[in-house]
């Protein structure tokens, strides 16, 4: 008999598993027979134009998954009892079709599907006006490399395990003085709570803070992934509207009912750019304390402050005015390293460390250490603040410079808030169209422009088409072009 075994010597299959498959199959189809004797190792070796031993360790698998027995001196034989191919056990097993019973998906799960959907990374476009987006190629990349280096040559057993559940100690160190520097805050690298990203530290005090039914105050427009955390976390959101200088803090005291917790992004309203005065800042503490509830301030790009000294954090007046602190302070180093970074961190009063690090230990145990170790070297080596003075320059250039290009390539078509600029890295800009904003943003990447939609930011949708125009990466001859695109757009409406 002639066994016709197809050998593919190009393959990445390995020969061996070619040979033993093609046996397999000879046997599972039946031209190989119960009780048959194969050819020798010698002979299908000859046949087929391979090594002997390939043959034989064919073989060997074949008699280890009970497809053949051997006989000493008489040669190897098709077993007479054959495996089940996994063909037909399924087959064998198989149940009667009927409709399988629901999944019994938990409650926050549903929740999930309720507050809105995930949305996938935009795609290429020639020119992006991306809204959270820096500059990358004006971060020091040979610096960040030497540390990253620097961090894994210096690994031990105890920072290679897993490391502090609260983060890397010397980059909590390094944290609390740039904060107590840059943001009025002071604080001991205890309160320093590392997570991943600012998002995760948001999640945590959800956790920690909000049981269902409980009510959560939220800007209205705001941050729509922290009003989302909230809502899966059970929470009652309680919207209160915004102006040109943030929260409209006065409109607490006409609340009904006790709030639990307040979030807020006061150095950059998000996504309106309003910056909290003082006297209001001042206003919402006092009313925190008579509650009591607690304030979670998001201070996401804070350094990114043009022509004004960045107004007093939250954290660090309550620190100043008031014993135990009624503020939980997030940072994140994403719009000043890059969004793949993802180390964020907290700063939590003395008596939340514990209960605090013990949640992100059952949480995420840690954030990366190499990461967290070049991060604290970059700090203290001064590399932070220097690449920061240089970014600020630069991007209150760009913002001017996308500021100039709305009104002179657009004109009455677009709107903008001009006190909401004087901080971040994207301008606020809402159109007249009659277009929908689905087909604006369509029709814009037709054109190879990018365009982020604000709508997810409102509770109700706002009247006109309103997206956050990211300048950070775009020379102003990108944003004229740019936006002699979108005008194009709109006016094919």
């Amino acid at each position: 008999m002639e066994l016709i075994i197809p050998i593919d010597r190009q393959s990445e299959r390995p020969l061996r598993d070619q040979v033993f498959a093609g046996l397999r199959s000879a046997i599972l189809g039946g031209t190989l027979r119960p009780g048959e004797r194969l050819p020798s190792t010698r002979a299908l070796a000859h046949d087929l134009g391979l090594s002997r031993f390939t043959v034989a360790d064919a073989y060997s698998l074949l008699e280890s998954e009970g497809y053949v027995a051997g006989q000493v001196g008489a040669g190897t034989f098709v077993a007479a009892t054959l495996p089940v191919a996994p063909e037909q056990a399924l087959e064998s097993t198989a149940m009667p079709r009927s409709d399988p019973p629901p999944r019994s998906w938990s409650a926050w799960s549903e929740r999930v599907t309720v507050v809105g959907p995930t949305t996938d990374p935009p795609g290429e476009a020639s020119i992006d006006f991306r809204h959270a987006m820096p500059d990358l190629s004006l971060f020091p990349h040979a610096v960040w490399r030497r540390l990253l280096a620097q961090a894994t040559r210096q690994l031990s057993l105890d920072t290679a395990y897993y490391g502090p559940s609260a983060g890397f100690p010397a980059l909590r160190e390094a944290i609390a003085g740039y904060l107590s520097r840059s943001r009025s805050l002071p604080c001991v690298s205890e309160q320093i709570i590392i997570t991943s990203g600012s998002q995760e530290a948001v999640d945590l005090m959800a956790r920690l803070w909000i049981d269902p039914g409980d009510r959560v105050i939220v800007e209205s427009p705001g941050y729509p992934r922290a009003r989302r955390t909230f809502a899966l976390a059970g929470a009652e959101i309680v919207p209160v509207p915004v102006d040109a200088h943030g929260l409209q803090v006065e409109q607490l005291s006409r609340l009904n009912e006790p709030a639990k917790l307040v979030y807020i992004t006061p150095s950059h309203h998000y996504p309106t750019g309003g910056v909290l005065p003082l006297n209001r800042r001042m206003a919402l503490l006092a009313w925190a304390r008579r509650q009591p509830a607690l304030i979670l301030e998001d201070d996401y790009d804070s350094e990114f402050r043009y022509g004004h000294r960045p107004m007093p954090s939250l954290a660090g007046l309550d620190a100043a005015h008031h014993g135990q602190s009624s503020v939980i302070y997030t940072g994140t180093f994403s719009k000043v390293l890059y969004p793949s970074t993802r180390i964020g961190y907290l700063v939590v009063p003395e008596d939340m460390i514990e209960r605090v690090t013990a949640a992100r230990f059952a949480t995420n145990r840690t954030a990366p250490f190499i990461e967290q170790a070049a991060l604290a070297e970059f700090i203290t080596g001064h590399h932070f603040e220097r690449h920061l003075g240089r970014v600020r320059r630069l991007y209150a250039e760009r913002q001017t410079a996308l500021i100039r290009a709305v009104t002179e390539e657009l004109g009455d078509i677009a709107h903008l808030d001009p006190a909401a600029t004087t901080a971040g890295l994207h301008l606020l800009v809402s159109f007249d169209t009659p277009l929908p904003v689905h087909d604006i943003v369509t029709r814009a990447r037709r054109a190879g422009v990018h365009l982020d939609d604000a709508t997810a930011c409102y509770l109700t949708p706002p009247p006109r088409p309103t997206f956050m125009l990211g300048y950070a990466c775009l020379a102003e001859d990108a944003m004229r072009e740019g936006l002699r695109r979108v005008k194009r757009v709109l006016e094919r409406a």
